[in-house]
């Protein structure tokens, strides 16, 4: 079969100059800008840098389909490679970090809101955007396309070339919402889950890229049969590809997961900071407690220290609330001397 478009032969840098202009696919890319931006000023005080995301994931996703990179991809397999790889790990994770739901939630009215907030707790929708289903919908994409007759079929017909970058737009946001987690979500991961849901990721898209650079047939006789008669020859085309995706898909994942560590760091550091301001007017609130402050000067200092070692907020005030239930009983009972604050505390802290 032909491909669906030839592209010029370069001469020089001249390929530089290859850009083609679509008209729906200009007409779609303003749309979504619009929409957004009328969404945004209708917000005050949302996030500049969410706007800023938006039209970063636009600009990508125009590179890639109407640059140098869009003219070639029915020309050179290893130019399509880089196409997807543009399209699910910069522009997808662009338009999952401007926070759309977030921003449609905002901006609307009540009653609208109230019909958005009953779509998005529907289950069949939860089901979709569950982390585990966003994870095999995308895996499943890249996988049943390039090893199946929808990738040839794309190559050479412009409605499912369309509806495959579609399918890789949609199903690569649906997995790097989970990861930056800005909009609501009924299944939020932890840091410590998003670090392990990007690196689980790694095998089976690396083995993909493998897979395409060591078969030894072609996969897409489209490319043979049409091959321009410059650039490498559809073999080496084929392997070049394998290994963009093999090694320039990990690289992006790798960087997914540092990003996602420093996030986690740098959360830890925002925690322990507010836990350190709350310590003072905790300790406040011990000190003005006359059952507390009724027990012996060593208890009083004990428990003191048990409640600023704790490793979290949460941890915390579940200390301070047995330190005043210890306080109140020892008040309430006089009579009961001996170290038993210390052992109850003991047998609190290794619950708390």
């Amino acid at each position: 079969m032909p491909l669906a478009h030839v592209a010029p032969v370069p001469h020089g840098l001249d390929w530089l100059a290859a850009w083609t202009f679509s008209p729906y696919q200009i007409a779609l890319l303003v749309i979504g800008v619009e929409v957004y931006v009328w969404l945004y000023r209708r917000v005050p005080n949302f996030p500049v840098r969410r706007l800023v995301y938006f039209i970063a994931g636009t600009v990508a996703l125009a590179l890639a389909l109407m640059s140098p990179i869009g003219t070639y991809d029915d020309t050179l397999l290893w130019d399509h490679m880089i196409q997807h790889l543009d399209m699910t790990y910069l522009a997808a994770p662009l338009f999952a970090l401007s926070a759309p739901v977030t921003l449609a939630l905002r901006a609307a009215n009540p009653q609208v809101r109230r019909v958005l907030a009953g779509v998005l707790n529907s289950a069949p929708l939860r089901f979709l955007v569950h982390p585990a289903t966003a994870w095999v919908l995308f895996v499943g994409a890249m996988w049943g396309t390039h090893f199946s007759p929808v990738y040839e079929a794309a190559v050479t017909n412009d409605t499912i070339h369309s509806a495959e970058h579609a399918l890789y737009v949609v199903s690569a946001y649906l997995f790097w919402r989970p990861v930056v987690a800005v909009d609501p979500h009924s299944n939020r991961l932890s840091y410590g889950a998003r670090v392990a849901y990007l690196f689980v990721t790694m095998a089976p898209m690396a083995f993909l890229g493998l897979a395409v650079y060591s078969a030894g047939h072609v996969l897409y006789p489209a490319y043979a049969a049409a091959h321009p008669g410059w650039g490498p020859n559809a073999i080496d085309d084929q392997r070049i590809a394998g290994a963009i995706m093999w090694v320039e898909g990990g690289f992006d994942l790798i960087g997914g997961i540092m990003i996602a560590s420093w996030a986690w760091m740098r959360s830890d550091v925002r925690s322990a900071a507010r836990r350190d301001a709350s310590l003072p007017r905790l300790l406040d609130r011990l000190e003005s407690d006359p059952a507390f402050d009724a027990l012996p000067a060593d208890r009083r200092r004990y428990l003191s220290e048990w409640v600023a070692g704790a490793d979290s907020g949460r941890q915390r005030r579940k200390r301070m609330k047995v330190v005043e239930r210890l306080a109140r009983s020892a008040r309430s009972a006089p009579q009961r001397t001996g170290p038993s604050d210390e052992r109850a505390a003991t047998r609190e802290q290794s619950s708390a």
